[in-house]
């Protein structure tokens, strides 16, 4: 069994990084916007079951993630493991997985525009920015997994 934090809430933390400017001149963290709600990252578990002693299925999820403006769908995790023995001491191995659902989509945001454009829905990130509040809504993320498909080959020597 191997658990780890999955990739994309690493995309969701840079996010926090940044700030925006209100009307007024003052500036605001997006770090309350791209904290998840409950303090733990989008986990994934990956189990092998053996078929044979050189095949195995590869199968997993991840719990997904949510914060106030972005989401990571629950994922399932699905492959297989071949290893060739070509030696006493060495292996060929093949691993191909698919990541299903998991993708993180980033939710938008209402700003007052004032007298200018009033309320509108933007991209949190791009509220104050050139473009026009409507425009800004093409920029919202919707990415696959970073490890959508998964191919590796390894040879292994142990001397």
């Amino acid at each position: 069994m191997n658990i780890e934090v999955g990739g994309l809430s690493s995309l969701a933390r840079s996010m926090q990084n940044g700030s925006g400017g209100l009307s007024d001149g003052s500036r605001y963290s997006y770090d309350r916007y791209y904290s998840n709600y409950i303090p733990i990252p989008d986990l994934r578990f990956t189990m092998l079951s053996p078929i044979n002693s050189d095949f195995g299925i590869l199968w997993g999820f991840g719990t997904g993630e949510s914060g106030d403006k972005y989401r990571i769908d629950p994922s399932l995790q699905i492959g297989f493991l071949y290893i060739e023995t070509l030696g006493d001491n060495e292996w060929l191995s093949l691993l191909v997985s698919t990541r299903l659902f998991g993708y993180l989509r980033e939710k938008s945001c209402t700003a007052n525009y004032g007298a200018v454009g009033g309320i509108q829905t933007v991209n949190c990130r791009m509220a104050d920015s050139l473009m026009a509040p409507s425009e800004t809504l093409e920029y919202l993320e919707n990415r696959a997994p970073q490890d959508q498909f998964t191919v590796s080959l390894r040879y292994q020597f142990r001397f």
